[in-house]
């Protein structure tokens, strides 16, 4: 260990004991913020981390905007298909919406099948009656998001090994798809402020190209 060079020193001990090995990285918990992705990557994600902790932004107790759809050029729509990729979300939108309103009607008309206790419709204070509102939105809100279209946007975190994180970079980096690449790329930004030394790994892999061309095919 050279006192006068301590940066040098820590990086000949880290050779030493092996420590750039994909092993370590099980011991490294990492948790991530991942906001504005589509609900399909979201979706994908999860597929590929199923023991992951961590949450999605729940449909069923949020209200989803129009504005909220991811870009094609992101999602890789194909410029002519642009178009009629457009009117497909709009219908979805239209959907959701007549569905919202819908329920709504049906919850406020018949408040009993919303499951709410009736001793809460029977107070009158404003903190019992902002309560009721929002059980009966999210009465609505349970029963409409499956008209959503999976281009609208979603926010997920994730807690897990850096080396889950290593490895959903690879996935996402071998994506032939634009979304899940730029993802990657922004992943591998935020592994590099705590596991700068095990980047090497999150990359590209040729198997994994090979197996989602196959599985596409």
């Amino acid at each position: 260990i050279n006192p006068a060079n301590p940066d040098a020193s820590v990086d000949s001990i880290f050779r030493m004991v092996d420590y750039g090995h994909q092993s370590i990285l099980d011991m490294v918990p990492v948790a991530m913020f991942i906001d504005d992705i589509s609900i399909w990557l979201a979706y994908y994600i999860w597929s590929l981390c199923p023991t992951a902790g961590g949450q999605e932004s729940s449909t069923r107790y949020i209200k989803i905007s129009p504005d909220s759809v991811i870009s094609p050029e992101i999602l890789g729509i194909p410029t002519e298909q642009i178009g009629e990729w457009g009117k497909l979300v709009d219908r979805a939108f239209e959907s959701y919406s007549t569905a919202l309103n819908f329920w709504e009607a049906i919850a406020k008309k018949n408040p009993e099948v919303t499951k709410i206790p009736s001793s809460l419709f029977a107070e009158n204070s404003e903190s019992t009656r902002k309560k009721v509102g929002r059980m009966l939105r999210n009465y609505a809100f349970d029963r409409a998001r499956y008209f959503l279209p999976l281009a609208a946007a979603t926010n997920i975190m994730l807690s897990m090994s850096a080396r889950g994180w290593v490895q959903l970079c690879q996935y996402l980096l071998s994506s032939p798809l634009t979304e899940p690449k730029l993802l990657g790329e922004k992943i591998k930004q935020e592994l590099s402020l705590s596991t700068s030394r095990m980047l090497k790994h999150a990359v590209e892999k040729t198997s994994i190209v090979q197996g989602l061309q196959k599985e596409f095919k």
